[in-house]
């Protein structure tokens, strides 16, 4: 296993610092509410960024407090502790352990948002929160009464994170020019525009794929191997020589051009004027 991580370091690449340390957590992202959060987004969200909108509420953490309170369990000291690690594990950059785990575990040197273990801390609140109603039940006396607290915290938490997302309405279908490939053969396409950062189109080329299963050679992921940015670089002035070569190189059979996507007018009127 660790020749097969070593020859996917080499092939796969790593996550650069400066990428790492820009998706490390700190404090404040943890008040940070995404901006579609009704009640806190427009207040808060400027405390966040990318990938670091990591609001917990103010309930369910208060309602945690009381779980914690003495005396205290060996499930709920765990998952404390677990709670504590994985914060400060999110803080990536921004704390003390991402560093050293980045330095000599080499999972971690693949990895590109630490903020993510904010997933861990909001488990770890869920659970020590489901110890602090059932103390809070059974300070109510239970029965009733304890329903009606459990009924109480949990309006008031969907009220803290009742968010309305802004959707997108995207094509039902794949755009007509994939008509023109032909049938029942193996096509490699290369698909136009080609811009960066590759996540502006380059997913709606491969939503596209689902329609007519043809092999791709630009595409989206959350890492990009360095085999990709080569391919960018190689394809900087095409359509000349050198693009064309790589594409042949990489066994391209058809380039399919999307002149709807193109941003500036004119300018798939000029790749048009240039590949004839």
């Amino acid at each position: 296993s660790a020749a097969f991580g070593r020859q996917e370091q080499v092939s796969v690449g790593e996550r650069t610092v400066s990428e790492i340390t820009f998706y490390s957590a700190t404090a404040k992202n943890y008040l940070a509410a995404h901006p579609q959060n009704v009640v806190f987004g427009s207040l808060t969200s400027h405390l966040g960024g990318q990938e670091r909108e990591l609001f917990t509420g103010f309930l369910v953490p208060l309602v945690a407090l009381f779980g914690l309170w003495p005396p205290l369990s060996a499930t709920r000291i765990a998952y404390a502790l677990g709670l504590i690690v994985a914060f400060e594990v999110s803080l990536g950059y921004n704390g003390l352990l991402y560093p050293w785990l980045h330095d000599y575990l080499l999972p971690y040197r693949g990895l590109r948002v630490p903020a993510r273990m904010a997933m861990v801390v909001g488990l770890g609140l869920a659970v020590l929160a489901g110890f602090g109603v059932a103390r809070l039940s059974r300070m109510a006396g239970g029965g009733r009464r304890a329903t009606i607290v459990a009924l109480a915290l949990t309006a008031l938490v969907a009220v803290e994170y009742y968010s309305v997302p802004l959707l997108t309405r995207v094509p039902s279908g794949p755009s007509p020019i994939y008509d023109a490939l032909p049938r029942n053969t193996t096509n490699v396409l290369f698909e136009l525009p080609l811009v960066r950062p590759d996540i502006a189109i380059e997913p709606l080329y491969m939503y596209f794929s689902t329609f007519h299963w043809s092999t791709l050679i630009n595409g989206y992921s959350g890492f990009s191997p360095p085999s990709y940015e080569r391919l960018h670089d190689s394809l900087e002035h095409f359509p000349d020589s050198t693009a064309l070569a790589e594409l042949r190189r990489r066994d391209v059979t058809h380039i399919v051009i999307h002149g709807a996507l193109y941003g500036r007018p004119g300018d798939y009127d000029a790749m048009v004027a240039s590949l004839d």
